[in-house]
């Protein structure tokens, strides 16, 4: 019998976690709205939730909405953890201009590690 996208999608989060716990704890979504995912579909999920665990585990969205578990393309060859791939996003929420400050702290910040 093959695996549901669902029995997949929980060994890739037990693989990754150890326990779907742990990863509910992870990605900010309570446990009980990750094992009702698990069990009722993918499908049935709220579009945030389902982005929130692909990012999580590097899924293309598109992907696991056509029922494979497919790892997300990137654009970089270094692997982005939880928070930076937040980050990222705050970042391009941001104006032209706000996103050119935060790049005028940041470079403050490092050239003050490098000073002392």
């Amino acid at each position: 019998m093959e695996k549901t996208i669902e029995d997949q999608l929980k060994e890739l989060i037990i693989d990754n976690f150890k326990s779907v716990r742990q990863f509910a704890n992870h990605v900010d979504i309570p446990s009980t709205t990750i094992d009702t995912i698990l069990k009722r579909g993918v499908g049935k999920a709220s579009i945030a939730n389902v982005i929130t665990i692909c990012r999580a585990l590097n899924l293309d969205v598109d992907e696991l909405a056509s029922g494979r578990l497919t790892p997300r393309k990137t654009l970089y060859s270094i692997d982005l953890t939880y928070k930076e791939n937040q980050l990222i996003e705050k970042l391009r929420s941001l104006t032209e201009y706000e996103q050119e400050t935060v790049e005028i702290i940041v470079n403050r910040f490092l050239d003050n590690q490098t000073t002392s």
